[in-house]
């Protein structure tokens, strides 16, 4: 009882938590702006520092990019903190100073594991959006408008395929060709798919000649390629669910007898094999997860 206790006075604090984080937030970037530039620009002799938590944020940045994540740097710090000090005070209820280092672990570990699964959504995003774009930029095409124009037309009103176009849409209104806007949109996204919509794009608008009929080709294409990919991950979704099956009930046994006896697991961190044990069980675990997981990857 005093296990589901405590796990019901952490969810508590954590909805409490992330309920007021949003106001915190705001209030203190509202103060950082507002305080004088010789207190905000104070750093070491050498910058070193500035140019660490530079580079930090730059990667932090990059990474809710490719994860599509709506938040900023210093949002995404703050809920990260939360998260590890909710875990570390339900680990602390439930198995006293051991489960307070497993529960900080796991919340200092467990976002940026999320983060990092995610770290291809924003390509397969734009894989997606890409045929719907297409064929409508093909409608366009046949209505008799240009190019550029039925990008313009045709472009998504929001997502990440949106954010790029309106970088190529820029690049035309700044005076560059479009097969020059096309080719910087290659680079910024390295995409098999994205290559191939901006090479039947620029070839309609370099060549001329019948567009429409090309688009709508790669359109098709694409839909295809992605309908064939859809049934080999549904394939592999067998596979994949149980490897998270195999590296999820260990863990779940593990809390669930915690939670009714914490006594009956107080021999895995009250002695030296208890603990050696319960290390590398959880570190089979984490290589037969990777295992699974590198299986049935899709490539």
């Amino acid at each position: 009882m005093s296990g589901a206790f405590g796990y019901a006075v952490a969810i508590l604090l954590a909805a409490a938590a992330l309920r007021r984080l949003p106001v915190e937030v705001s209030r203190w970037r509202a103060q950082r702006r507002s305080r004088p530039l010789g207190r905000r620009g104070a750093a070491g002799p050498a910058g070193t520092g500035r140019r660490t938590g530079g580079r930090a944020r730059l990667m932090l940045r990059r990474a809710l990019d490719e994860a599509v994540v709506p938040c900023s740097e210093s949002q995404a710090v703050v809920v990260w903190a939360a998260a590890a000090a909710v875990a570390t005070f339900a680990g602390l209820v439930v198995a006293s100073g051991a489960g307070a280092a497993a529960g900080a672990a796991a919340g200092l570990l467990g976002p940026a594991a999320a983060l990092w699964a995610a770290r291809r959504r924003r390509a397969r995003l734009v894989v997606e959006a890409l045929p719907g774009f297409l064929e409508r930029v093909a409608r366009s095409l046949r209505a008799g408008v240009s190019t550029a124009r039925a990008l313009e037309e045709a472009a998504p009103p929001d997502g990440p395929l949106a954010a790029d176009l309106s970088g190529v849409v820029a690049d035309v209104r700044a005076g560059r060709p479009l097969p020059e806007a096309l080719d910087r949109w290659r680079e910024r996204q390295p995409l098999a798919e994205v290559n191939l919509a901006a090479a039947a794009l620029s070839i309609g608008a370099s060549a001329g000649g019948r567009r429409a009929p090309a688009v709508d080709g790669v359109a098709a294409t694409l839909r295809e390629n992605r309908a064939a990919g859809a049934e080999v991950a549904s394939l592999a979704q067998q596979g994949r669910l149980s490897g998270l099956l195999i590296a999820l009930l260990p863990l779940g046994f593990l809390a669930l007898s915690a939670s009714v006896d914490g006594a009956s697991v107080g021999v895995l961190y009250r002695s030296a094999v208890g603990v050696f044990c319960l290390v590398a069980g959880l570190a089979l675990n984490a290589v037969a997860f990777v295992w699974m997981h590198r299986i049935t990857r899709l490539r």
